[in-house]
């Protein structure tokens, strides 16, 4: 559960999801993401979008912000830490 996918201005599908042995207390939970090409029948490979060592990050939200950055959106255990964001460039993973 918890996986977001948003359309790219290029028309490719971006799928963020938190992949690890558990939600909010396993240190090895990540986020990942996989890309599929405008008209493809196949996701790329998964790719790391987030990582905190020592801390799980789960529960992702991704869109397209006014500008048209990709945002990632996720919740963050650690204490007084909460939300985290990550805006990349241009939309284009």
């Amino acid at each position: 559960h918890s996986s977001s996918i948003v359309e790219l201005p290029d028309g490719r599908l971006f799928a963020v999801y938190y992949r690890g042995s558990g939600e909010r207390r396993a240190d090895d939970v990540r986020l990942e993401g996989a890309l599929l090409a405008r008209g493809g029948r196949e996701w790329s490979s998964p790719f790391q979008v987030a990582e905190t060592p020592g801390f799980p990050d789960c529960n992702p939200v991704t869109f397209l912000d006014g500008l048209g950055r990709l945002v990632v959106a996720w919740l963050h255990p650690e204490p007084g830490v909460g939300l985290q964001v990550l805006a990349l460039r241009g939309g284009s993973g």
